[in-house]
Order: C-alpha cells, then sequence, then structure tokens
C-alpha cells in the first residue's frame, strides 16, 4: 500500500496543517499537500528501535545535541517550498541548534543535522527521493537511508556522491554525528531472532 494525499484544500499552509482536526499520526505536509503513509512492517519498527537506542547513547554520552524518533517531525525551511513538514524514523540536531525556548505546541523550524528514513515495503523510489530532497534542500547535512531488506545503508551529503554502505560496513556520523560508529552487522542483526 502506497502513502496517500489526503482530501483537502488544493494547497495547505503549515498554518492550516497545524489547525486541521483529525490528522493521522506521522501524518506529513509535502509542498502543501498532506500526506499519510501506511503503518510500517515489525521489521522498520525493530530498525528505528535499534537506531534510536545507539544514537541517543551516543549523544547523551558526548552531550552533543538531542536524538529524536519517529514521530518528531520538522517544518523545513525550503525557501521555494515553505509548506513542508517531514518526520523522519530517527534524528539528531546539535545542542546549539535546538530553538529556545523548544516550540511545544509545533515541530521545531529547521532540518535536523542527521534524518535517518528506514525503509518501508510502501516506499516507492520516488517517495523516498522526494524526502532525501526535501532535507537536502532544507540544509540536512546527513541523510542516512536504510534498507533492511537489501541490509544496506545509503549515505547522503551535501555535494558528494552517495555512499552505499553494506553489512561489513561501519555507518559513521562524519561532521554531522560527531564520533558515531555503528558497525551495520550489529545494526542488522536485531532482524535475525
Amino acid at each position: 500500500m502506497a502513502a496517500t494525499t489526503l482530501a483537502a484544500p488544493a494547497h495547505v499552509t503549515l498554518d492550516e496543517f497545524y489547525e486541521m482536526a483529525d490528522l493521522p499520526d506521522g501524518a506529513e505536509l509535502v509542498d502543501g499537500e498532506v500526506v499519510v503513509s501506511p503503518s510500517p512492517v515489525s521489521r522498520h519498527g525493530y530498525l528505528v528501535r535499534a537506531l534510536f537506542r545507539v544514537m541517543d547513547a551516543h549523544a547523551l554520552a558526548r552531550g552533543i545535541g538531542e536524538v529524536f524518533g519517529d514521530g518528531f517531525g520538522y517544518d523545513l525551511p525550503i525557501p521555494d517550498r515553505p509548506d513542508t513538514h517531514r518526520i523522519p524514523d530517527t534524528s539528531f540536531v546539535r545542542a546549539e541548534r535546538i530553538p529556545r525556548p523548544r516550540p511545544l505546541d509545533r515541530a521545531f523550524p529547521l532540518a535536523p543535522d542527521v534524518a535517518v528514513e528506514v525503509l518501508s515495503p510502501s516506499d516507492t523510489y520516488p517517495v523516498v527521493r522526494a524526502k532525501l530532497r526535501d532535507y537536502q534542500d532544507a540544509g540536512t547535512a546527513a541523510v542516512w537511508v536504510v534498507d533492511g531488506d537489501a541490509r544496506t545503508v545509503e549515505v547522503h551529503g551535501p555535494g558528494a556522491p552517495a555512499r552505499l554502505l553494506r553489512p561489513t560496513d561501519t555507518l559513521e556520523g562524519g561532521d554531522a554525528f560527531p564520533g558515531f560508529a555503528l558497525p551495520l552487522a550489529q545494526l542488522f542483526a536485531v532482524l535475525d531472532d
């Protein structure tokens, strides 16, 4: 089942998006269109949980910022597409970029430093590429696209070609998530029980 666009006005602004009643969990605003993805399968949940745990432990131990789980959205500052609200599966924001005071009734009005998208059966190539484009256009320093079926991670950064990592490789945070290193064999082991 693919993501669906909700019946809504021709173009929904971020303010209108926040005022809409009864939006399902996980609803995103993509260039003014409300999009809802179907619930993911358990493979997706195991990978998201494993990534969140290891990323959060790393950020807390180093005091470098905050890691957020699935459901935490961002109002992406894209100049030509201002009405875009995305919800990565896991994300990281450096401490100095956390808005003060923290917005508690809206999403952060910024791009995460790291956005992680774990593929679901409903994710089509165009959907994933659109998410990747939105994060990059908003200024996200690293986007990791995790494919549990292929057991690979695509690493995207500004001005560099994408790198495809396999289970024998280590996912490193680079400048976007300093000091982070995760052997992919360890990540994908959560699927083997």
